[in-house]
């Protein structure tokens, strides 16, 4: 099934084209459908919801409300297989008070996405960790610095302030 074509040119172009393609991929993607399996069971019970209750008592605060939101997604996207399984659970969980604060739901995705996705691929047992170990043929930990080497950093107050947004969104 895997020798379909016949590849011609360089070297290097034969052996990024044959490295397996969609086969070699079914164990990210088997990783993908467990991670979100596990993260509507976590949704259905209602745990995620039942963690935000027991800390809503020092979640007063905008900034407190927004740095909570950030750690949790940051916890959730290292432990879970899935940085997007991190992403929907502390945002159906973090978002009822976000709205009992009047923070604008943007500043929710950002936060979210900022938090799950910053580390998911240094993380060798994430989806992205063994996305990029496949597709370059690195460790994880050896991205890192081709990774952050560029990274462009213009949202931190976004972050910490929370209160920019487009207002079209609304």
């Amino acid at each position: 099934m895997r020798a379909m074509f016949r590849i011609r040119g360089s070297s290097f172009w034969i052996r990024f084209l044959q490295r397996g393609g969609l086969m070699a991929m079914a164990s990210t993607i088997l990783l993908i459908i467990l991670a979100l399996a596990l993260a509507g069971c976590l949704e259905r019970t209602a745990i995620m919801t039942s963690v935000v209750s027991k800390i809503s008592g020092i979640l007063q605060k905008r900034f407190s409300v927004i740095t909570a939101s950030y750690v949790m997604s940051t916890v959730l996207g290292f432990f879970s297989a899935d940085c997007h399984m991190a992403i929907v659970l502390t945002s159906n969980a973090m978002g009822r008070r976000f709205d009992e604060l009047g923070i604008h739901k943007c500043v929710l995705a950002r936060t979210v996405h900022d938090g799950a996705t910053g580390l998911a691929p240094l993380v060798p047992w994430t989806t992205a960790g063994v996305y990029f170990s496949a597709t370059l043929g690195v460790a994880a930990a050896e991205i890192c610095a081709i990774l952050y080497a560029g990274a462009d950093h213009d949202g931190g107050d976004l972050v910490l302030r929370g209160d920019r947004h487009d207002d079209s969104l609304q």
